[in-house]
């Protein structure tokens, strides 16, 4: 999974571009990513493996409240129950993941899943 799931996931849920709601940008992954690897190095400090648990944390957070923002669009549409369920299944699942591996396959299915469900991206305004 690349940075890129991470920030269409979000822009997904929120219909917006990049920037467009928090979290909606490839660099925070990318930081939560090296923050990781720093935080798993053997010399890490415990400064290190804190700052990238709050980053893991605020990470879970937006992809949380992009299941949130999926969850309620397809219920306005009245979408069958078991994508709702499926849904909030994947909320549980990225508030337990403990790592950026388990939170990335988390990312993937929902995005897969967005797909699916024709959870679209905003259309691009013009300036």
């Amino acid at each position: 999974m690349g940075a890129m799931d991470y920030e269409i996931l979000i822009r997904r849920a929120f219909k917006c571009d990049r920037y467009g709601h928090a979290g909606a940008d490839t660099d925070i992954w990318t930081g939560l990513v090296t923050d990781e690897y720093y935080a798993n190095e053997a010399n890490a400090t415990q400064k290190v493996k804190d700052k990238y648990q709050k980053k893991l944390e605020k990470v879970k957070t937006f992809v949380g409240k992009a299941f949130d923002a999926a969850e309620k669009e397809l219920t306005k549409r009245k979408a069958e129950a078991d994508k709702i369920v499926e849904i909030k299944s994947l909320k549980i699942a990225s508030d337990r993941a403990s790592n950026t591996n388990e939170l990335s396959r988390v990312i993937r299915e929902g995005l897969d899943r967005f797909i699916d469900y024709e959870i679209k991206m905003g259309e691009r305004k013009s300036k």
